[in-house]
């Protein structure tokens, strides 16, 4: 912005010399483009800045401290980001944007390395319900100050659903349900790598990581949802099939079957109970799981 201001007022004085205001362009640009490297520089000494506090409240997630009653990380957050706000938006509104969709990008990634790089202070239901809760919280108060008071971009703001989706994934108590919980974190974040999801399914202290790469790693890449949209093709055209042999051995008794459509229709059926006991799991825990969050 001061860059272009200079620009401006030499190159309106210089109108009537054509002459000299060509061979000053080229030292006007660079000009120009040093003052650019020295915005970028001053933004991310100022991240650096801000962080240099927060990182010592974000490095208490995931301890025992963290989980106590009279914790205060939340507030800390919030607050130290309303402490340094106070002096930062009275910078350039140019400069302010970038600055705080960069605070906002970071703040989100130091969370989640927090939470999936450290060992689980979680032993207990108890502990994972709080767990649970405080992310949901941090998500929460996070996105509302970045969205209102600092003004930062929805693409960056919606990334903070995230968090209430991981803090599902803690309040869960049947072990059976994670499964849901990482098909919905996959379809709302497809770009979240298998190695995060097992690190967060170990963090609840639950889930071994041997467990957790057997156990769940189907639920992964997409798998859950092909076996789930085909289970209801599969089944209705291998039921059709077979009601089709049926009727001609009933009703056309006299028409010779081929051993290959009989052979057919005895693997229908088996497909038409397996397919029929499969959807029926999957829809049985979808609806336990839809009673577990109301």
């Amino acid at each position: 912005m001061i860059a272009h201001s200079f620009v401006t007022v030499i190159m309106d004085e210089l109108t009537e010399d054509s002459h000299l205001k060509g061979n000053l362009t080229a030292r006007i640009s660079h000009l120009k483009s040093e003052y650019e490297k020295v915005a970028e520089q001053w933004i991310a000494y100022a991240e650096e800045t801000v962080f240099m506090d927060l990182n010592r409240v974000l490095s208490v997630i995931m301890t025992s401290q963290w989980l106590r009653p009279d914790d205060m990380t939340t507030q800390y957050l919030v607050g130290t980001l309303a402490d340094y706000d106070e002096t930062l938006k009275h910078t350039r509104q140019n400069l302010y944007d970038k600055l705080a969709e960069k605070l906002a990008e970071r703040m989100l990634i130091e969370y989640l390395k927090a939470l999936i790089s450290r060992r689980s202070p979680l032993s207990t239901e108890a502990d994972r319900k709080k767990a649970g809760e405080k992310i949901t919280r941090d998500g929460h108060d996070l996105k509302n100050y970045f969205e209102e008071k600092m003004k930062v971009k929805s693409e960056v703001i919606v990334a903070y659903d995230a968090l209430t989706t991981i803090g599902q994934l803690f309040l869960t108590t049947d072990t059976s349900m994670l499964p849901l919980d990482i098909a919905n974190l996959k379809r709302q974040f497809p770009d979240v790598r298998s190695d995060q999801v097992y690190a967060l399914l170990v963090a609840r202290g639950d889930v071994t990581s041997d467990n957790a790469k057997g156990k769940y790693s189907i639920f992964l890449g997409g798998c859950f949802y092909f076996r789930f949209d085909c289970s209801w093709l599969l089944l209705t055209v291998a039921k059709w099939h077979f009601i089709e042999v049926v009727w001609r051995i009933t009703v056309e008794p006299n028409r010779r079957v081929s051993p290959h459509s009989r052979f057919i229709s005895w693997m229908s059926l088996h497909l038409s109970v397996l397919m029929f006991t499969w959807r029926f799991e999957l829809i049985t825990s979808q609806l336990k799981y839809h009673h577990f969050i109301h």
